[in-house]
């Protein structure tokens, strides 16, 4: 064989050797703890939410079931107890009321009902021991306050917070008259 030949022969098999390989696979994607991989390859957060279902009145947070605002947990771990049914009296609670002020002090007892409008929000009836036609509107701002801010029927502008604790409830509040006298008030509510 001629020369020429060989070295063309060497230089096809060298090219066949060196060029003729298969077509690397993959690396494999080892994710970090708390990731997962996704459908286009990446790394991705995992959802701690992904695999929970939380019931009615709850949603998913960081993987826990939390109640929406107006629920708290009952006794079987659910969110149905609303806030404001906790502060529910039924009819005539007895009320005791301290008053200082422009109109001087003094404490009173009388009976009131706290009823409830929806999960956050209640009424109060007889309120400062002004009457049946005294409704006030009050909102429960977590499971355990509350918050007055409302005008009556007279006029008369209510404006205060309150708190459970236990079988009671305590509501500290003003109340702003049309002739600009204003009483500072505290009525303790035995439930």
């Amino acid at each position: 064989m001629n020369v020429q030949l060989k070295l063309l022969a060497v230089f096809t098999l060298m090219t066949l050797v060196f060029f003729s390989c298969t077509k690397d696979e993959e690396p494999e994607v080892t994710c970090p703890t708390g990731f997962v991989l996704d459908s286009l390859g990446d790394c991705v957060a995992i959802d701690p939410c992904d695999t929970i279902t939380c019931g009615v009145n709850a949603v998913c947070d960081a993987g826990s079931c939390e109640c929406v605002y107006g629920y708290e947990q009952d006794a079987t771990g659910d969110c149905n107890t609303t806030w404001a049914t906790k502060f529910a009296t039924g009819s005539n609670a007895p009320a005791t009321d301290t008053v200082y002020g422009d109109n001087g002090a003094f404490s009173q007892t009388y009976n009131m009902v706290i009823t409830v409008t929806d999960s956050v929000n209640l009424s109060t009836t007889n309120l400062g021991g002004f009457g049946s036609s005294n409704v006030i509107a009050m909102e429960a701002t977590s499971s355990y306050d509350l918050l007055i801010n409302d005008t009556d029927v007279a006029g008369r502008v209510f404006n205060g917070t309150g708190t459970i604790n236990s079988n009671q409830i305590t509501l500290n509040y003003t109340i702003s008259y049309n002739d600009s006298t204003v009483d500072t008030c505290e009525t303790v509510i035995v439930l």
